[in-house]
């Protein structure tokens, strides 16, 4: 590791926290500056990350209003970082050494406050909640891989997917729970991540980003239930279809989401496209539905 490189990192971390709010820019480039050197996340930056982020999300909690104290919105800017930097140092395949060992510790702790976060969604800033749903989402698909992947039998994995599964299913209920336009465009992002990596691919090969789909999960898996994710794929594809608005509460949605959505739904017909006869159906038949309601479709087009 270049020793430069450390001592830079360290300064702009020291330089971009002292100031008020947090210097964005200064913590954005040193998201940039660990990711060409991987190893000072492992030694250092890793944990900052944890404890920026942590410490936003239990002071958030603690005061049950993040409306009533300005102090608190300033710690948005280094838990953004914080989700930022904990996202790229799991998404990236960490060193063969730390492969059985430091990597799953990292994650189960990457979980763990992904679970305290999502908890208590009122008591966190949106930009927060949204952050840590995106971390979620792509984080899913690396460890499905790296389980199918790896040869290993080791327990620290198997608990790291236990542990990555019941995330997902918070998800699937935050969504049922929540009315905001904003959190459901990204868990769309999510639901159409499960509906396209839990399903067979359409043939043979195909394209990168197909690669990763259930004809790579063997039947007989040490931990993971192929029947089950198949279950998970179905589920996917009916939570993003419901996740378009009804006439009734169309006025509650932006056209970015109401876009957003229409987009996850056509990505995934074209990905799978054995599911686009269904998908292509149930599209056509929420949008007769909302052009049936005249008020709905003024509202639709104004916007």
């Amino acid at each position: 590791m270049n020793r430069n490189a450390g001592a830079q990192a360290e300064q702009l971390y020291s330089e971009a926290v002292q100031e008020t709010p947090p210097n964005r820019n200064k913590l954005d480039r040193l998201v940039d500056l660990l990711c060409d050197h991987p190893q000072l996340i492992y030694d250092t930056f890793f944990a900052k990350a944890h404890k920026a982020a942590e410490i936003a999300v239990d002071t958030w909690h603690s005061t049950g209003d993040i409306k009533v104290n300005d102090r608190i919105l300033i710690l948005t800017v280094p838990a953004l970082w914080g989700w930022t930097v904990m996202e790229e140092t799991l998404c990236h395949a960490p060193p063969p050494e730390l492969l059985e060992t430091r990597y799953p510790q990292l994650a189960q702790q990457f979980l763990k406050l992904a679970e305290l976060t999502l908890a208590h969604p009122n008591t966190t800033p949106g930009p927060v909640v949204r952050r840590t749903i995106q971390a979620l989402t792509r984080f899913w698909p690396e460890i499905i891989n790296a389980c199918v992947s790896l040869k290993t039998q080791s327990p620290a994995w198997r608990q790291l997917y236990e542990a990555t599964l019941r995330r997902a299913d918070s998800l699937i209920q935050l969504s049922e729970q929540s009315n905001d336009p904003a959190l459901q465009m990204h868990l769309a992002k999510f639901f159409e991540t499960e509906a396209s990596i839990f399903t067979a691919a359409p043939q043979p090969g195909g394209s990168p980003r197909s690669r990763l789909n259930l004809d790579r999960v063997p039947s007989q898996h040490a931990y993971i239930s192929k029947t089950a994710l198949v279950t998970r794929g179905e589920r996917a594809r009916q939570q993003l279809v419901q996740l378009l608005p009804s006439s009734d509460n169309m006025r509650l949605c932006s056209t970015s989401f109401i876009t957003a959505t229409i987009n996850s739904i056509v990505y995934l017909m074209n990905l799978r496209p054995q599911f686009c006869e269904q998908l292509l159906e149930r599209l056509i038949n929420w949008y007769d539905a909302i052009n049936s309601s005249e008020q709905t479709m003024t509202r639709l087009q104004s916007v």
